[in-house]
């Protein structure tokens, strides 16, 4: 997805919203490149209380060039 939203599309940033509380999906997206570039405070209300979202991005630039050292 991401190769295809740099190569087809032409974009130059992708980014999400994750919850602070899912260390399995944080973690597999800085696996993909992904990078931590802030926090969104009490962004959620889910059960019954307010959660904290990352905003996590990747520049075109970051991944070609994690891409190419491999």
């Amino acid at each position: 997805m991401i190769q295809y939203g740099f190569d087809i599309l032409n974009l130059n940033r992708i980014q999400l919203h994750v919850c602070c509380d899912n260390v399995f999906a944080v973690k597999a997206y800085e696996k993909a490149g992904y990078k931590i570039e802030g926090t969104l405070r009490q962004a959620m209300y889910h059960h019954n209380k307010y959660c904290d979202f990352y905003v996590m991005g990747i520049l075109r630039s970051e991944y070609y060039s994690t891409k190419t050292e491999t």
